[in-house]
Formats: C-alpha cells, sequence, structure tokens
C-alpha cells in the first residue's frame, strides 16, 4: 500500500513540475541565485554592489559568494506534496521557502505556477518573484524573458498594486539600463505610488527628461490634484515649470538631492538573500512642493505664464524709445522665517531672484524681499502659492500694501 501511495505521489509530482512555469527555479537543475551572483559579479558593466552576506550594511565589503550554499526558494523535488483536503487550510506567511510550505502549500504553490495570473496567496506570488528576480543574472534568453514577464504581470488584475512586482520590474530597469522601458513604464502606470520616487530619480540618472504622461501619472497618483488633467494641459504645465526652474524637473530635483542621489544604499528584493545595493535617489519630496503648486494654479495663471499679456508685460515703449511709465510698474514680495516644510524650498526660489534682498526690520526680524517687474509676474505666482499663508507675508504694488484677498491673477489691483 506504501509503494502504491508512493508511486501515485511521484507521478502526481512529475506531471506538476513538467507544467509548471518555466522561470521556477529547482534544486539541483538550475543554478543557485549565489553561483549566477558569483558570475555576475566578475562583469564589470553592472551597475550595483553586492554586499557581503553577513555585513550587508557595508557596501564596499565584497566576499567570494558560496556556490554551494543552498537557495532557499528553490523547490526541492524531493520534499512530498499532498492535495488538501480543507478547502479553508490557511494560506502560508510570506516569506516562507518552498521547504516552509506544508505539504498541502506546497502541492497548491505547484498548481498555481501552471498558470501565475491566477487568484493565489501572497506568499505564491512573492515566492515567484524571487525566482524571477533570480532569473534576472542569467547570461542567456532567460534573462530577457523574465523581464518580459514581470511587464506582462503589471497587465494582470490579481496581481494589482503589488509593490513587490513594481520594485522587481525597478530592479530589472536598472540592471539594464533601460531608461525607454523604465519611461514607458511609468507611463504606463506599472510603478506602485511609493516607488514613484525612486523610478523617477532613476530617470533622471539615466539622461531622460520628465515628459507629460509622465506629470500625469506623478500627479494622479500622489494625489495631487483632483481635476481632470488631460495630455494638452500636462503638456502646458510642465513647460511652465521647466521654464520656471530653468532646466528639466528632474535634473532639477536630481541636483537639490546633491551626492545622495549617486549613494548606492541596500535594495529590498522579493528573494530575500539577493544582497546588493543600487543608487535610489527618491525625488518626491522635491517634487511634491512643484507638482503642488502647478497643481493649485488656475488655468488663468497658467496661460498668463505660458503667454503673457501686453499689459502684463509692461506694454510698449514710448514714442522716444524710453520705457514708458507702465513699464515702471514693480510689485514687492516681503516674507519672514516661518515653520512651513515649505520655507527652505521658497527661501531657495526668492535667493534665485535677480530682485532678491534680505534686510532687518526695527525688531531685528530679518526679512526676505523680491521685486517683481510685470514681465516677470509668472514666477511671483510661482511663489506666492508659498508664502501667501505665512505669517508677515505683505505684498506692495508700487509702493502701496495689497491685502491678500485682492491678489489673483488678472487682479485690478495689481494694475
Amino acid at each position: 500500500m506504501y509503494n502504491l501511495y508512493m508511486t501515485k505521489t511521484l507521478a502526481q509530482q512529475s506531471t506538476l513540475f513538467t507544467s509548471i512555469s518555466p522561470f521556477t527555479r529547482i534544486l539541483n537543475r538550475d543554478r543557485t541565485l549565489y553561483a549566477l551572483l558569483e558570475t555576475a559579479e566578475k562583469k564589470d558593466d553592472l551597475p550595483i554592489h553586492f554586499l557581503h552576506k553577513n555585513q550587508s550594511s557595508n557596501i564596499d565589503d565584497y566576499a567570494q559568494i558560496d556556490c554551494a550554499q543552498a537557495d532557499y526558494a528553490q523547490i526541492d523535488p524531493a520534499l512530498t506534496i499532498s492535495p488538501s483536503t480543507d478547502a479553508a487550510s490557511s494560506a502560508p506567511q510570506t516569506g516562507l521557502s518552498y521547504a516552509g510550505f506544508t505539504p498541502a502549500q506546497r502541492h497548491a504553490f505547484l498548481t498555481w505556477l501552471q498558470q501565475p495570473t491566477a487568484s493565489a496567496a501572497p506568499a505564491f506570488q512573492t515566492l515567484y518573484l524571487a525566482h524571477l528576480e533570480t532569473c534576472l543574472f542569467e547570461q542567456n534568453t532567460l534573462s530577457k524573458d523574465a523581464r518580459l514577464v514581470l511587464k506582462y504581470l503589471h497587465e494582470v488584475k490579481t496581481w494589482g498594486e503589488n509593490v513587490s512586482l513594481s520594485r522587481a520590474s525597478l530592479l530589472a530597469h536598472w540592471l539594464e539600463q533601460d531608461s525607454a522601458a523604465l519611461v514607458e513604464s511609468i507611463e504606463s502606470g506599472h510603478v506602485h505610488a511609493d516607488q514613484l520616487g525612486v523610478a523617477v530619480g532613476h530617470v533622471a540618472l539615466l539622461g531622460q527628461l520628465l515628459t507629460p504622461q509622465m506629470l500625469r501619472v506623478l500627479m494622479e497618483k500622489w494625489r495631487i490634484t483632483n481635476r481632470p488633467f488631460d495630455g494638452e494641459m500636462a503638456r502646458v504645465r510642465l513647460s511652465s515649470l521647466t521654464s520656471t526652474l530653468g532646466t528639466d524637473p528632474l535634473a532639477y530635483a536630481l541636483k537639490e538631492l546633491g551626492e545622495e542621489a549617486a549613494t548606492p544604499r541596500r535594495w529590498r528584493s522579493a528573494h530575500r538573500e539577493l544582497r546588493i545595493a543600487l543608487p535610489q535617489p527618491d525625488l518626491h519630496p522635491i517634487l511634491v512642493p512643484l507638482l503642488n503648486e502647478i497643481g493649485s494654479l488656475s488655468a488663468s495663471t497658467i496661460t498668463f505664464a505660458e503667454a503673457p499679456s501686453e499689459e502684463m508685460t509692461g506694454g510698449k515703449e514710448g514714442e522716444d524709445g524710453e520705457p514708458s511709465n507702465q513699464q515702471k510698474w514693480n510689485l514687492v514680495l516681503e516674507f519672514q522665517q516661518s515653520r512651513s516644510e515649505y520655507f527652505d524650498f521658497a527661501l531657495h526660489r526668492a535667493r534665485q531672484r535677480p530682485g532678491y534682498s534680505q534686510l532687518m526690520d526695527e525688531d531685528r526680524r530679518i526679512i526676505h524681499r523680491v521685486m517683481f517687474m510685470k514681465r516677470e509676474l509668472r514666477h511671483f505666482w510661482s511663489l506666492w502659492e508659498y508664502v501667501k499663508s505665512w505669517t508677515g507675508t505683505e505684498v506692495h504694488v508700487n509702493g502701496k500694501t495689497v491685502d491678500h484677498w485682492k491678489i489673483w491673477p488678472h487682479s485690478p489691483h495689481l494694475r
């Protein structure tokens, strides 16, 4: 009876193993992760650092990888499997190895691997991603095919907003230094909101510019605006923001991060033994204030920023060729120290203006003053969005103080 049971079990295992995903790593058939990494470590062109297995915090401490060490994610055909008789059997804990599954859970996992697009426990998806990440270090077509599978899984409803899938895809793009594929992934909405900051950081490191469609995705996934945001609006607002910054927004944000942008940090992988480090510049903290600014501006403000009217640019020259009285118009914005998280950013923007000066009032308080001519008002509006609610902020037009409630684009009080 025992021999009959074992014969049926082995036949059942054989059927399952021949029909599971080709990207699944099987013990004694496929190379372990450590064997693949040993080969990859010898390549000089990989844009990652390999970390010591026991000292992963030190990215300069390399160690010989033990190729004989078992890969926890690999499937051991010698382990028993059995169909579950309990429909309500508990799902495995996320992070477990194949060996850590129960026989019934192993059977369910192998069955699911025949169609990884089907609904499954998160532990199954995580373990499958660990296998796909390992395939990324293969030196054959399996690496390219694994990247295609990662791309396809983003389109599958059952994988939903899987953060680990998003991270695995980002790793694939970074390993290939494939900026075009990364931009396409962001524009398609495949990158999880929590990973977007790093994703656009990689785009910037690879020398690509922010596109209108990427801007739309950032605005929507970071919930910066609830207004309809079509392609033309995205193009106009991106143009306005680029003009204000004087450079591409991604390049600007990357420069603001300084040395941190290129510093390799430990990468969190689905495969828990994949210990690597790579640059992870998170542009989210820099970009959000900028995008909040263009998300809150009205359509009339954006139109003005793109195509200033004759009235706002100061009119025409006088008959003698000298500037007319209209061109002598000026607006002075004054603001003081604030506890706002955007103070440093606003002060940085103010100091970039040629009309900036720093004063001290009679109470020895520092006053930051910026003078704008009419042709420069687009820069005033971008700064005004930050400082308008701060205590001590004042606006003076031709020497006369203007109440805050009178300040809006094309306001008669600003003429």
